[in-house]
């Protein structure tokens, strides 16, 4: 087999090609521009509670949206690690490639243990650099960091209210035994009225 040389055009060609691969090769992560969520307080004592989410990001070269990353992830679960909820990919909403909006809700459980439950974040662009967020990162960025769920069911009533309570009873308690005794006497009246003069009846 005869091997041709390759011409110089062909070389100039092959030489600025690998140069600008070696160039445009993307080795920085993606960052977070912007993360709310609708509510930090949620109540699931009579039903699932949602939630809205709105993450904003930025990368440099890749970007985001081919598919094969699923863009990141949210995780959110009870600080004793159990009882997660959140999404295994970001769907972009708006925005462009390399700098994607994404939007979403997420839904705790009806009877999700009471507590404090942190927020993790990944953001993935399209060619695996990874950008992962704990609680305290998302704390020092000035972001939403944790969500708390509460049992309004389960809340406690004050032992004010309970001698409040007991209090009132007493009162009526009272009220009616004074009202028993006004009648008593009222009756014993009237009964003395209708006997004969000089005789009095003691019931």
């Amino acid at each position: 087999m005869n091997y041709q040389p390759l011409s110089i055009v062909a070389i100039t060609t092959l030489s600025f090609v690998l140069g600008a691969g070696e160039t445009l090769a993307d080795s920085i992560s993606p960052s977070l521009v912007d993360f709310n969520v609708s509510t930090i307080s949620m109540d699931t004592s009579s039903g699932p509670a949602s939630l809205s989410v709105h993450i904003e990001a930025v990368d440099d070269l890749s970007g985001f949206g081919s598919g094969s990353t699923g863009n990141g992830s949210i995780d959110i679960r009870h600080e004793n690690g159990s009882n997660p909820f959140g999404r295994g990919s970001l769907p972009i909403t708006g925005g462009t490639n390399l700098n994607p909006i994404f939007e979403f809700t997420l839904t705790a459980p009806q009877y999700s243990p009471a507590g404090t439950y942190p927020i993790s974040l990944a953001l993935i662009d399209n060619v695996f650099n990874t950008t992962r967020l704990n609680s305290n990162d998302l704390a020092a960025l000035g972001f939403p960091s944790q969500l708390t769920i509460v049992d309004v069911s389960a809340v406690p009533v004050p032992p004010a209210f309970y001698l409040f309570g007991t209090g009132l009873m007493g009162l009526i308690g009272i009220g009616k035994r004074k009202r028993a005794l006004k009648i008593d006497v009222a009756h014993r009246f009237f009964v003395n009225l209708r006997k004969p003069e000089g005789q009095l009846i003691v019931e």
